[in-house]
């Protein structure tokens, strides 16, 4: 876009700066041929309701296309200085019609005041089939609005368009996550940072916000014996098999076996490391 503002503001330092400004603005705006935009007449151009007959060439599908803010004004600010009755829109210093040689000069002129290499009427075409594509309209309007007959012609705009891959990776990993019932991508992935919190606090352990790494660490690898039980606070020593001693949550109930790191939980790791290997 920054390059096509550079060409639009060069063509209005040209010695006919009014007209050739509106008439790049309209050929890209209205995806027009150059044929299409040297025929335009006054009476295609609708000012009470904003709007732009196109009549298409080979076979086009003529449409009524509207007509934005900026550049029905600069439509009006044209006519205001045009003194000719002619009914065609667009007039040269003998006021006769445009010819396409003309509109070929006007283009190369102002790109090469704009810095710009390789620029012809037609891009301007192309660049509004790329930006209608690339704000995610759908195949049927761009091929209307461009006139085409077969839709083969607009799959060029739409084919390379980046728009249409957006979120695919992101709708994947939630499909996982309901299946894989992974939490931190779930609505509860606050609640469990909240508990990890609380519980590292009690066992004085460093603690990280993210839910990834309290998932990833699982539970922590401890042994017990058969008659007495190993307390997990640092420091503590053997208790007694069946004692009541607070928990990883902080609340009173039974010890319980804790199965160690590579037997707890095998299927949830596998899906969190899956998942991770399909983030974009």
């Amino acid at each position: 876009m920054s390059q096509l503002t550079g060409l639009m503001c060069a063509t209005k330092a040209g010695r006919h700066g009014i007209r050739d400004h509106l008439l790049l603005l309209m050929i890209y705006r209205h995806g027009l041929r150059v044929s299409e935009a040297i025929a335009l007449k006054i009476s295609d151009v609708n000012l009470k309701q904003s709007r732009l007959w196109v009549q298409r060439l080979k076979n086009g599908l003529s449409v009524e296309q509207p007509i934005p803010g900026d550049e029905l004004r600069a439509i009006k600010r044209y006519l205001r200085q045009r003194e000719s009755k002619l009914p065609w829109l667009f007039l040269s210093e003998r006021e006769q019609p445009l010819t396409r040689q003309s509109v070929n000069y006007v283009v190369h002129r102002s790109a090469e005041r704009a810095g710009l290499e390789n620029v012809h009427p037609h891009t301007l075409r192309h660049s509004c089939g790329y930006y209608l594509a690339n704000q995610g309209y759908d195949l049927r309007l761009i091929q209307d609005y461009l006139g085409h007959r077969d839709p083969k012609h607009t799959v060029h705009y739409t084919r390379i368009a980046g728009v249409r891959f957006e979120g695919l990776w992101a709708s994947l990993l939630v499909h996982f996550a309901r299946m894989c019932k992974v939490p931190f991508l779930r609505k509860t992935w606050k609640n469990r940072c909240a508990r990890t919190r609380r519980a590292n606090e009690y066992l004085q352990l460093p603690h990280t916000d993210s839910c990834v790494h309290h998932l990833l660490a699982g539970p922590r690898d401890r042994t017990r014996d058969r008659g007495a039980a190993t307390d997990f606070r640092p420091g503590s020593g053997p208790v007694p098999a069946g004692s009541h001693q607070p928990n990883r949550l902080g609340k009173r109930g039974p010890l319980r076996p804790i199965q160690p790191r590579s037997e707890a939980h095998p299927n949830r790791l596998g899906c969190i490391f899956t998942a991770f290997c399909l983030l974009p």
